[in-house]
């Protein structure tokens, strides 16, 4: 069959994928959209998404990412900052090794 070169790949990873901190977090389904709806309160919650790209075993058979589209909602007036939104690429470590996280750079 041969390698496909495919620019048109899309990925939705659900909420319920997320790791959450701070605060409490339901799973809603409203109008058959699923969510995850957090109770109002003042605190500093940070909401981790895991990104997987597919991968392939043979050489330089993997994947580009090119773009990442987050959407989320504010449903109160209490909001008073996002004060950070950013990618941290992780690496499988070796053995006893603590995994780390890095801003990745733009190769294009």
């Amino acid at each position: 069959m041969g390698y496909v070169h495919d620019t048109a790949m899309v990925q939705f990873i659900p909420p319920n994928a997320f790791a959450y901190s701070a605060g409490t977090w339901t799973p809603t389904l409203a109008s058959n959209v699923f969510c995850m709806a957090k109770t109002a309160a003042a605190d500093s919650p940070n909401i981790f998404i895991p990104i997987s790209l597919p991968g392939n075993s043979a050489n330089f058979k993997g994947s580009y990412l090119t773009a990442i589209d987050v959407v989320w909602s504010n449903a109160t007036a209490d909001l008073t900052s996002v004060t950070t939104v950013e990618l941290e690429k992780q690496v499988i470590p070796a053995n006893t090794v603590a995994q780390t996280a890095t801003a990745p750079t733009r190769l294009s």
